[in-house]
């Protein structure tokens, strides 16, 4: 999906710079597609968690107020009384929001934003209390980003996999990243060892980022890890 038509919609459904687009959906190309196409329309890439409930969801769109909002379309019904324009994305990259963008031009000028406009809002868990919007801008994005593909020489030649979903940061860093530098993104819906080390494999991923130790544990104690070619991998990373 050419993530200028997402952008021609979003322009075309009244999204102006610094309105939020809330998107409640599975991992997909399409779904990355969306997020750059907002952030190209100067909109607010507002990502939340798949699993959350309807109930949990009105807190994010009460307390975020956004033009747009995706989600699944088992889930329409849902959210057919919300206060913005309702659009649906599934898994594999069907919905009305990919049917109305295909009527719509491929050419699209972006947006004139700041360093200091905000690119995007993730909300923290909320475990001691309600979740809080972390503001992030897009110098936060560029400047972190580029200091990963720094820090792990990343070039054009790589390929970068991330398992994390898109309501997390660092999902959206490592996509930032290898983007920056022409490389190749590889990632999944759901992590699962051994899909994931079949692609690592399959993929030729020469830089990895699992991010969190329990991630990273599940990939070097399954069965097949001392198995699979991981002779390209460069590095593999965990906070820990």
């Amino acid at each position: 999906m050419n993530k200028s038509l997402f952008a021609n919609l979003l322009q075309a459904a009244g999204v102006v710079p610094g309105d939020r687009v809330a998107v409640q959906v599975r991992k997909s190309v399409e779904a990355i597609a969306l997020y750059l196409a907002t952030v190209r329309a100067g909109g607010v890439f507002l990502p939340l968690n798949s699993a959350y409930t309807r109930a949990e969801v009105s807190y994010f769109l009460e307390d975020a107020e956004p033009a747009v909002f995706v989600c699944d379309s088992s889930r329409e019904v849902e959210f057919e009384d919300i206060n913005a324009r309702l659009y649906s994305l599934d898994a594999d990259g069907s919905g009305n929001l990919t049917q109305a963008a295909l009527s719509l031009d491929s050419g699209f000028d972006n947006a004139e934003r700041g360093a200091q406009d905000l690119a995007a809002i993730l909300y923290t868990s909320g475990t001691t209390a309600n979740p809080k919007g972390c503001m992030i801008s897009h110098e936060a994005i560029v400047r972190n980003s580029a200091a990963l593909a720094e820090r792990y020489e990343l070039n054009g030649e790589d390929s970068f996999w991330s398992p994390l979903p898109m309501f997390h940061i660092a999902a959206i860093l490592p996509l930032a990243a290898i983007f920056s530098c022409s490389g190749t993104y590889v990632t999944t819906q759901y992590f699962q060892a051994g899909e994931a080390l079949k692609m690592m494999e399959e993929d030729k991923v020469t830089a990895t980022y699992p991010c969190f130790w329990t991630i990273m544990s599940d990939l070097v104690d399954h069965p097949n890890f001392e198995t699979t070619d991981l002779s390209r991998n460069k590095l593999m990373n965990a906070n820990f």
